[in-house]
Parts: structure tokens; sequence; C-alpha cells
């Protein structure tokens, strides 16, 4: 919660800020979702502040714009974060971002739509024509997915594209292998 003076509320983080962006959501004033994020960058951690970024980003609810900061606890930690904040549609996602940027790799379209497809792959480097999908469980652990995810591995391979898929198990235990297949493609 922000106020322009001290509250104190058990269970409920309180920012004082003199002035503050806020909006009305369903009668109740609220601060606008850059303002949120903005006020998170002082108090989360770099990884929940990075998918609070991202997942604004998805949702069209910030622009990175919004989020240009300089004069907060937390402006820092934002910075940081949108170096390489980008919109991504999962959790998977996320972390093979963040793996790539941790490890000096050019930073790809995210979630870019191949041009006379449908397809819509999860990192692209068009100079390359490499593709790496970040697999879930969750999206891809069915039959079906997995022979649509074939599929389309089919048809982005006929039209020049290498791809490489990871999982959130190898990303985990290690990220290196994943590392190493996309520094050699």
């Amino acid at each position: 919660m922000v106020a322009p003076t001290v509250k104190r509320h058990d269970g409920i983080n309180t920012f004082r800020a003199a002035s503050f962006e806020r909006t009305v959501h369903k009668g109740i004033p609220v601060t606008t979702p850059a303002q949120t994020v903005i006020h998170l960058s002082s108090v989360a951690p770099f990884a929940t502040l990075r998918r609070a970024v991202n997942e604004g980003l998805n949702l069209k609810l910030v622009t990175l714009g919004d989020l240009v900061t300089q004069s907060h606890r937390g402006a820092k930690t934002l910075r940081a974060v949108l170096a390489t904040a980008a919109p991504t549609r999962s959790e998977n996602e996320n972390l093979a971002l963040q793996l790539l940027h941790d490890a000096e790799i050019a930073k790809p379209l995210v979630n870019p739509a191949i041009e006379g497809t449908n397809l819509i792959p999860d990192f692209l480097w068009p100079e390359k024509q490499l593709i790496l999908e970040a697999d879930s469980e969750r999206h891809h652990g069915g039959m079906l997915a997995r022979a649509d995810d074939r599929a389309k591995q089919a048809v982005l391979e006929g039209l020049g594209y290498t791809v490489i898929r990871t999982s959130w198990a190898e990303m985990t235990s290690r990220p290196d292998r994943m590392l190493s297949r996309v520094r050699a493609a």
C-alpha cells in the first residue's frame, strides 16, 4: 500500500510517498501498474521483480518507458531488470532469457511471428536462423502437445531454422548444456 503518511497494517507492506500515480479500479483507489512495479523494485527479490515486469509487459499494462526512473530506492535493481526485460509468456521463457543474458549471449527476439506462417517460437536469432524453445511440462507434456511440437519443429526446420529445445529441468540443473548448444549453433 502506498500512502502520503505511514500506515501500519499486519501483513501489508506500506510505503510512504508524497506523490504517486493512482487510478481507481472497481471503486477502489490503487496505484497504477507502473507505480506498483516501481515500488515493488525496492522490496522484492530480483526474480520476483523480473517476473512482474515481464508479466506487465506481456499484458500491456506497462511499457518499458513507464518504468525508466532514476530517483527511488529500487531504481538500480529496476534498471538491471529492464536491461533484459521482454514480454515472455511463461516462467520457463523468463528463466531462459535470464540465462542467455547472464551468459552474455546476444539478446534474441522474444515470441516473434515467423513470416508466412502462424508459428511463434519462444526465441529467435534471425541472423543465425536459430530458434530456442523453452518447453514446460505443463504446456508441452501431453501426447498431443508433443505431437504439435514435432510438427512445428519440422515446419521450422523445413524453412531453414535450427531448433533447440530446452526444459525447466535442464535450465535449473544443467543450464550449461542449453547454453553450450545455443553457442554452438
